[in-house]
Formats: structure tokens, sequence, C-alpha cells
């Protein structure tokens, strides 16, 4: 009996330690700025400071724009007042510059990607994704995805499927977020559901002031579990239109 145990102990000594995987957490806020003309940079600043994301995203930014001040780029105005990196994608050119969309992150940004969604052509305004990949350690990627989806409610199933198709989830899990135009009940909302999860309640988002459409939303994919810890939209913020929304996300990695 003694010789068993003996061999028994050999075997867990000389087995490797298997280290449970940490959850990756993230904090992020998603906000359409209306080109910022609400109020001036350092309170759009002193807001998101609350929050401490870890990235932002924004629509409706507008990069060197004769229409903003001095021809400022907001986002990397914004990202360098809170020491984050940032990224632009032009949806259109205006204004001696351009309009589109916005992420800024506070880990290292490895790989960009800018993707224009499918639009009649008869339609005004293009729209498109943002993708960012980035590095949260050593050994944790994530992509998060910011978008603005048209206001004609037929093209935006298709815009929300090209997004689906052109996010790959097999290595490094995705959150998807943005301005949908969509209310819960739309097609494209529920086409978004058949392949990503949602991760934030269905509150209204727009108006600012006593908001009564839910047009703001965040996605997420993966091959392991997402679960939110912390979501909240801030309803009469004065910095634009549309309510702000921030999220606190958990990811956790299946056991291979």
């Amino acid at each position: 009996m003694k010789k068993l145990f003996v061999i028994l102990l050999s075997v867990l000594i000389a087995s490797p330690i298997i280290e449970a995987k940490k959850p990756m957490r993230i904090t992020i806020l998603c906000y359409n700025i209306q080109i910022g003309k609400r109020a001036d940079i350092d309170s759009y600043v002193e807001f998101a400071q609350k929050y401490k994301p870890d990235v932002i995203a924004l629509q409706e930014v507008d990069y060197k724009t004769r229409r903003s001040t001095r021809h400022e780029d907001f986002a990397a105005s914004l990202a360098e007042r809170m020491g984050m990196n940032s990224v632009f994608g032009g949806n259109l050119h205006f204004s001696g510059g351009q309009y589109g969309l916005s992420l800024l992150s506070r880990f290292p940004i490895e790989r960009v990607r800018a993707f224009t969604l499918p639009h009649p052509e008869t339609a005004g305004e293009r729209r498109g994704a943002l993708s960012a990949t980035l590095k949260i350690n050593k050994k944790q990627r994530v992509n998060v995805i910011n978008t603005h989806l048209d206001l004609n409610r037929d093209t935006r199933p298709e815009q929300v499927s090209a997004i689906t198709e052109w996010v790959d989830v097999s290595s490094v899990p995705a959150v998807l977020c943005g301005d949908f135009n969509a209310m819960p009940e739309d097609v494209a909302i529920s086409i978004a559901r058949e392949h990503w999860t949602q991760m934030c309640d269905s509150l209204p988002t727009f108006p600012n002031t006593s908001p009564k459409r839910k047009i703001d939303y965040f996605f997420a994919r993966g091959e392991g579990q997402w679960r939110t810890i912390s979501y909240e939209r801030v309803a009469e913020c004065p910095l634009s239109d549309h309510c702000p929304i921030i999220i606190t996300l958990e990811y956790i990695e299946n056991k291979k």
C-alpha cells in the first residue's frame, strides 16, 4: 500500500501544473458625439475620465475639417489629453477633411482595418466599420469594431451581415459597438443577435434628453464566454444628441 502511495505521489509531482486562465476585462465607452459641436474638447475629456475607459468608440467624428476648430483631429486631441492611442477611419471626404469613426485605446493597438459597408448608390452618406486589435497583455488580444449603420432600414441588415462575415473570431474574440440606427425589433438587430450576443440592455439611447429610441449597442463574439460586469446608459448628457453608453465586459477562454 505504501508503494502505491509513493507512485501516485510521484505522478502528481511530475505532472505539470495547469494554470487557470485569467479572465480578460475591458471597459468601453461608446458615443455618437455629433461631430463634437456641442462643447469644447476639454468637456469631452472631463466626461470620459469619470468612467476610466480602456477603449472609446466614437461615431460622427471630424478629421481636420473646416467646420472643426483649427482643422482639428478631434480623436487624436482627445487621446493625447487622456494618454491613449487613437485611430481614425474616414467614411467620406467632407469640408476639406474627413468624417467617420474613431477608436481610442489605453492598450497597444496591433492591427487596424477599415471596412466600407454595403451602401446603395442612390443613398447619401457612406457608412463603414473600424476595427482595432488590442494587446491586453502578452497572451490576450481583443478586436473592437466600431460602426455607424445606415438610416435606411432596408440597408442595415446587409451591413450587419457584412460586418459579421468580415470579423474572424477563431483566434481573437471581438466586441462590436456603435450607432446602429436600429430599434431592438429591427431586422438588422435580429440578424446581429443570430451571430453575436447582445451585451447591453434595451433602454432608449436617443435623443439624449428624455430618450425614446434604443439605437446604440454592444455585441460580442468569441469561442469563449463573454459576460457583462456592468453597463450604463447616461441620459441627459449635454455633449451630443445621443446618450453615451459604457460597459465593462469579461471574457473567459474555453478550456482546451
